[in-house]
């Protein structure tokens, strides 16, 4: 089975925290589920699904695994593989 997914879109904004403080976050745009990445103490936090998040050391980091890892797995969720002719 093939398939391509869009390049994922993201949007920088400054959003107020729990703890007041106000925060980048990147925010994915074209994308089922919303990934959020906020940083944190030189540590970025990406947000996705029910309350669960990841931590990373870069926001290039949390991007890419967002981008080649967790979203890609997240959409072959979605497909059921009838014929495996072509891969």
């Amino acid at each position: 089975m093939r398939f391509e997914i869009p390049a994922i879109k993201w949007s920088a904004q400054n959003e107020t925290c729990f703890d007041g403080h106000a925060r980048e976050t990147h925010i994915s745009k074209n994308t089922f589920c919303e990934y959020a990445i906020q940083v944190e103490k030189h540590l970025f936090y990406c947000y996705y699904g029910n309350g669960r998040f990841k931590q990373f050391s870069s926001l290039s980091d949390a991007k890419e695994w967002v981008e080649t890892v967790h979203y890609p797995s997240q959409v072959q969720k979605y497909f059921k593989i009838i014929d495996r002719a072509g891969d």
